[in-house]
């Protein structure tokens, strides 16, 4: 009975053991899957936090293989590891991930020497590493091969490149220095033409510019070059190759051999043009361009001149071509031309329009009436097409079922222009009833319609509608749910003409922005670059932020280039990280310069500037100018970014002595202001305070008081508008600027005035050579108060330069009883000027200058006013126009000269 009572107590104890065990069997997996400890080592210089954000499971979470690799994919393309290496380790508790890094050594800096004749940007450019980049031996060493290659191309040969790598561990970093030895020059000494019967020798040597260091690249250059010169001279199968290229290393000499095979020369006719030049023609046809007088160019060329007499409104020219093979094999192509009859469209006139005004659909067809500059004929192949786009139009604004009927063609009353009148059935406009939308939750219906252009009770936009889809994904893009996707639907009530249009939207999950993670930041400190970027960790994911980061980085000026790409939007996380790679340009910039006026002569600068200051990517400048007339010492700071806003604000501390014509005086000032650029607006604010001390000038005795040592407080409020194609050198576009200066005499007789201004300038081109500029300014001083005495210094002058040429600098407008200038108050000044291209950045400039100063309205007459006319020569650079002009003027007087010139550096207006 006992061992039968232990026997099944035995057999209890054992069923509860197995059972404790089976329980643990289930149990323990479910632990061992969770994260129990993320370990990171061998981090330098990062915070643990940050890489820690960057993973993407935390203690607690499930863990799997493929987060693991994510996380190693994530930190790897974060670029600042040379190694990770992860293990999950397996333990009562759960999983221990352990991850072990290697930092990367980082390229800290770049320096080259002994690069002349070269800038050390020309190489960097040309190297494949650059600062902020991950070092390697293999890496550097292949820069050497690279600079060597360089130099070769360029016509050194035995260049010597060698470079030095110093290491900085306080940067986790190194720097290198290349240290470059070019050899010896490359140069022409024998050249061999064979063949060449059209053009002498001497041709082919000025071409290969014999004077010029020998390298592959000028000498493909060269014969390209001559290629093209034998085809326009009527040699359109040559063919130039260079047959013998021999390099003697030791004298730095090279033999060229060229062979020649002009092949037959083809002289082109053209027969029955009346209204377009032989030249013109001869640019039109493609047998030269292309090399070939074959058949298909032939009939390729046929047909470039069929297009160009539409163009000029004769579109029933009829064309042939006939070539003719001579006994010596020259070829003779003849294009016989009938023009026809000019069909010269004079007014296009829609009939039934009642919706859409005739200007407007005039505006979308190829049909064109003729204006100034501009006469095409009538071509009815395009009709079809025109019938098309006035359809188009139409669907903008609701009407899909317009029609648009036979075109009647009629001659005008002089028998050679043509009127067209279209007549068109607009028929009936659709409505859009209502939007809907479905499946949103994180915003309301005001809030989407918002991002959307159409409108309920307001014509449909047909045209327009397949776009509204994608207004809404990047609606969402821009606030947080860029996975989220939109089906649009549209249900049409043909009888009431009225459309519901229905959008079904999955938002998908809400996306936040991770990490911040920097590359490249030598010498930048990373708050500076993350306050600048303008989005922030932790802030809504937005597409449209993340691309003005990039720019508003960019536009700090302490990188040469920036690049920001999303971390974890392919995998559709939750968190998507940010990497930002920066290359951080050289910080201290070392520039010098010189400027001449006629007035001025020559005037020297030299500045320092600091591009990225403490690593906070702020400038600072110290600048030095001296000069006969013009002596200056300046600070300033600028901060393209104030406190991450769009707002550029600057500092400025100056002392400087300047001689002018109507006084001479030292000048120790400073100001603050803050400039904010909207597209193409600019808004500006600024206080001045300035010191000013007269050494000697001019005044009258109506105001001796106005040559007086002065401390004046200015505020400046100034808009412009500019939306010029080129600052250097505009061919279209406007501008205009106002601006409003406040005057506030602190010490001296504590004048307040005024200062408005005003500025206009317009640039139209035509026929690509022809730019005409028109300038128009205003500028007018205001006392606040009775009798106030303006200073000398803030009198307005006329003449010179910049203003009406011809005369001396400030040498019109009131003067004292000596004939002296004194200055004024009110000015106006109109400048006009014809620029026309010659060769290259040259231009031939006719103006014409106009204006007056006065100091009272009631003054301003034709005999105040001042004119002059002039002509000059203008050397375009990437920072503006080097002008000669010769001034004469219009209404000389007693004791004026005939004229003046101007030799100086920037615009006039």
């Amino acid at each position: 009975m006992r061992n039968g009572f232990l026997k099944i107590k035995n057999l209890a104890l054992a069923s509860f053991i197995i059972s404790f065990f089976l329980i643990s069997a289930i149990v323990l997996p479910a632990q061992a899957n969770i994260v129990d400890e993320i370990q990171l080592k061998g981090l330098v210089g990062i915070d643990e936090s940050v890489v820690r954000n960057v993973i993407p499971f935390n203690k607690g979470d499930e863990f799997s293989i493929e987060k693991l690799d994510q996380a190693v994919q994530y930190l790897r393309q974060w670029g600042i590891f040379d190694k990770i290496e992860a293990s999950p380790i397996e333990t009562e508790r759960g999983v221990v991930v352990e991850m072990r890094f290697v930092m990367a050594t980082v390229i800290t800096q770049i320096d080259i020497y002994g690069n002349y004749p070269n800038l050390e940007n020309q190489i960097l450019k040309y190297m494949t590493i650059h600062t902020g980049d991950i070092y390697t031996e293999k890496r550097a060493e292949e820069q050497v091969e690279i600079i060597r290659n360089f130099y070769k191309k360029a016509g050194y040969i035995k260049t010597e490149v060698s470079f030095k790598k110093n290491d900085q561990p306080a940067k986790q970093g190194v720097s290198l220095i290349f240290y470059i030895k070019h050899g010896d020059v490359l140069r022409y000494r024998d050249i061999q033409v064979k063949g060449n019967k059209a053009f002498p020798n001497s041709r082919f040597a000025s071409a290969l510019n014999t004077w010029k260091a020998y390298s592959e690249k000028r000498l493909r250059n060269s014969i390209r070059d001559l290629t093209d010169v034998y085809r326009h001279k009527g040699y359109p199968k040559i063919k130039i190759k260079v047959t013998d290229l021999k390099i003697d290393y030791d004298t730095g000499r090279v033999d060229l051999t060229i062979d020649v095979d002009e092949g037959p020369f083809v002289n082109v006719k053209f027969s029955g043009n009346r209204e377009i030049s032989e030249r013109k023609l001869k640019k039109t046809i493609t047998v030269f361009d292309e090399g070939s007088f074959d058949s298909y160019e032939l009939d390729t060329s046929v047909e470039k001149i069929k297009t160009l007499y539409k163009e000029r409104g004769y579109p029933s020219a009829i064309v042939k071509v006939k070539k003719t093979v001579k006994e010596n094999e020259d070829v003779e192509i003849n294009f016989d031309i009938k023009e026809g009859k000019s069909r010269i469209v004079k007014k296009v006139n829609f009939k039934g329009n009642k919706h859409i005004g005739s200007n407007r659909l005039r505006k979308t067809i190829d049909t064109t009436q003729r204006s100034i500059g501009f006469r095409r004929g009538f071509d009815k192949e395009i009709v079809s097409d025109d019938n098309g786009s006035i359809k188009k139009e139409y669907s903008k604004d609701g009407f899909l079922n317009t029609e648009v009927g036979e075109w009647d063609v009629n001659t005008s009353d002089q028998g050679f222009d043509l009127i067209i009148d279209i007549p068109i059935t607009e028929g009936p406009q659709v409505i859009v009833k209502e939007v809907v939308f479905n499946g949103n939750k994180a915003f309301d219906k005001k809030r989407l319609m918002k991002g959307l252009k159409v409108v309920p009770n307001k014509p449909l936009n047909q045209e327009d509608l397949p776009n509204e889809v994608q207004r809404l994904l990047s609606f969402y893009a821009n606030n947080g749910y860029p996975y989220a996707k939109v089906e649009q639907k549209v249900i049409q009530d043909l009888e009431n003409n009225r459309i519901d249009i229905f959008y079904d939207i999955d938002e998908g999950h809400l996306v936040t922005i991770g990490s911040i993670l920097i590359v490249g930041d030598i010498l930048s400190s990373q708050k500076a670059i993350k306050g600048a970027m303008g989005i922030s960790e932790g802030e809504p994911y937005s597409y449209k932020k993340i691309v003005e980061s990039r720019l508003n980085l960019r536009r700090l000026g302490a990188y040469s280039s920036v690049k920001v790409d999303p971390v974890g939007l392919e995998e559709k996380e939750n968190k998507v990280h940010l990497k930002v790679e920066v290359n951080e340009q050289r910080s201290f910039l070392l520039d010098f310069g010189f400027g001449y006026s006629e007035y001025q002569k020559f005037t020297g600068f030299v500045s320092f500037k600091n591009l990225n200051s403490f690593g906070w990517a702020k400038h600072t400048l110290f600048k030095l100018t001296g000069g006969r007339d013009l002596s200056r010492v300046e600070l300033g700071w600028l901060d393209p970014r104030f406190l991450g806003s769009s707002f550029e604000m600057s500092v400025n501390a100056w002392l400087q002595h300047a001689n002018r014509p109507a006084f001479n005086y030292i000048q120790a000032a400073g100001s603050a202001g803050f400039f904010r650029r909207y597209r193409s607006f600019g808004f500006l604010f600024r206080y001045e305070l300035d010191r000013n001390y007269f050494i000697e000038g001019n005044t009258t005795a109506a105001d001796q008081e106005s040559l007086r040592n002065n401390t004046i407080s200015k505020i400046t409020l100034s808009a412009s508008y500019d939306n010029r194609d080129s600052f250097a050198n505009p061919k279209k576009g406007f501008f205009t600027l106002g601006q409003v200066d406040i005057f506030n005499e602190i010490k001296g007789n504590q004048a307040n005035f005024a200062k408005f201004t005003w500025n206009g300038e317009n640039d139209q081109s035509f026929w690509k050579i022809f730019t005409i500029t028109t300038g128009l300014r205003f500028s007018r001083i205001q006392g606040i108060g009775n009798r106030v005495s303006v200073p000398t210094n803030e009198l307005l002058f006329l003449g010179g330069d910049d203003t009406v040429r011809g005369y001396g600098e400030d040498s019109l407008g009131p003067v004292n009883a000596q004939g002296k200038p004194v200055g004024g108050r009110i000015r106006w000044i109109w400048n006009e000027e014809l620029r026309i291209r010659v060769w290259n950045q040259f231009y031939w400039v006719f103006f014409v200058d106009v204006g007056s100063l006065t100091n009272y309205f009631s003054d301003v007459t034709w005999y105040n006013t001042r004119k002059s006319t002039g002509f000059g020569l203008r050397y375009i650079t990437p920072v503006g126009p080097i002008r000669v002009d010769y001034g004469i003027k219009l209404d000389r007087r007693t004791g004026e000269s005939f004229g003046s010139t101007h030799l100086t550096f920037g615009f006039v207006f």
